[in-house]
């Protein structure tokens, strides 16, 4: 076994007067102390947590179950067994491995200060710190198929589009992947009356997430504040809570969170111009979206046709199969094409006339499962792409082919 000159380490703790940046510092130090004086064989790793210390430690940091215990709601063993069963010491997203070293820090910081070279002030601030640095690594471990799974049942918009076929498991995962830290609360489903809307969904009363790109024409800005106006004249490449469209194309719209190089672009756009960004929030009360937090968009476009930007024309609506095109538009894991060959029709398909689509546009999006393909695209490459359409979307999705047509 490892062993740590803790003497050595404490030697090193300043006055209780130290600094925030002194105590991380510090932290750090004691928890790689923590670390070093645990190391163990491989089936020592597996041993069981001490649960009274998990115990202990649990009703120090969480007043409301301290207070639960002490009221005789609740008791010690009620607690251990509930920690046990949720695999979560301090919080449910904390693993096991997690609770057993913030127990044994926790035991350390307690050594420190009863042998005088620590107040409980000092200590305190060391754990929190420490504390704070487990509960963001737990959080960075994020297990894709449970937050699957937790999409379809919170979002019937996602889960109709696997079901339909028009996305995949993997499609759906790294849409979450891509969207980590930007997709937010999910509109309720809901059904007709008040507070109700189209396909069932119920408006929500404050933000949520609206990751789409938004094209209209600006109104007024306040390039300082990083905010505009702007006449909603289309919604495209939309991802969840479709009805946000139907609230605001035709609508003005205040727009936060521009920031960045965002707003030298925002500096240039002139009133009256149209231009698209794209969006990652939706407030309803105060009619205000937000930009995403990735893959910033925010540029000048040409004036909304639907032709245009991709709109499918009424007989193509409903085609799945195989298209060839060649790029107009490439971004955030998504293409405007020209089409220019129908390779294949699937035999699943409910388009009335599929040559309707030929030398028009297309917007296909949900590419980012072909990353490696996707990257290497740029404008005027030809490709062929397997997609799928389903109303009310103006967007096909890419489904389980995307590769580049070499020149002849």
């Amino acid at each position: 076994m490892n062993q740590v000159d803790f003497p050595s380490i404490l030697s090193r703790i300043p006055t209780p007067t130290m600094e925030r940046k002194s105590m991380r510092y510090l932290a750090i130090l004691l928890a790689v102390a923590v670390v070093g004086s645990s190391v163990t064989t491989h089936a020592q790793k597996e041993s069981a947590v001490d649960w009274d210390a998990a115990y202990e430690l649990l009703l120090e940091t969480d007043p409301k179950v301290r207070d639960k215990v002490e009221s005789g709601g609740a008791t010690k063993e009620q607690i251990i067994a509930w920690m046990k069963k949720s695999k979560a010491g301090v919080k449910k997203s904390a693993s096991s491995a997690t609770v057993a070293k913030l127990a044994d820090f926790h035991q350390k910081l307690d050594a420190l200060v009863k042998s005088g070279k620590l107040t409980k002030r000092q200590a305190a601030e060391l754990y929190e710190t420490m504390a704070g640095s487990e509960q963001d690594s737990v959080k960075q471990e994020t297990d894709w198929d449970e937050a699957y799974e937790q999409l379809l049942k919170k979002d019937p918009g996602v889960k109709a589009k696997v079901d339909s076929g028009d996305a995949t498991k993997e499609q759906v995962i790294a849409w979450l992947k891509q969207n980590r830290g930007v997709a937010g609360r999910k509109a309720k489903p809901g059904g007709k009356g008040k507070g109700g809307g189209k396909n069932g969904v119920k408006r929500a009363d404050g933000p949520v997430n609206f990751y789409a790109i938004v094209i209209g024409r600006l109104r007024s800005k306040d390039v300082e504040l990083g905010e505009l106006t702007m006449e909603v004249d289309h919604v495209s490449s939309i991802y969840s809570n479709r009805w946000i469209k139907d609230e605001i194309v035709g609508k003005t719209v205040n727009v936060t969170g521009i920031s960045g190089p965002l707003l030298d672009k925002l500096l240039q756009i002139k009133r009256g111009k149209t231009f698209k960004f794209r969006a990652g929030e939706y407030d309803v009360k105060s009619k205000t979206l937000t930009g995403a937090q990735k893959f910033h968009v925010l540029e000048e476009a040409a004036p909304f046709k639907a032709e245009d930007y991709g709109v499918p024309p009424q007989d193509f609506r409903g085609f799945r199969g195989l298209l060839q095109g060649k790029i107009v538009e490439i971004g955030g894991y998504e293409v405007l094409m020209t089409v220019e060959e129908i390779v294949s029709v699937a035999k699943e398909s409910k388009a009335a006339n599929v040559e309707v689509i030929k030398g028009k546009r297309v917007r296909v999006i949900g590419l980012y499962a072909h990353k490696d393909a996707y990257d290497g695209l740029h404008v005027g490459d030809r490709i062929r792409v397997r997609v799928s359409h389903t109303d009310p979307n103006d967007e096909l999705n890419g489904l389980d082919v995307l590769e580049k047509v070499e020149r002849k």
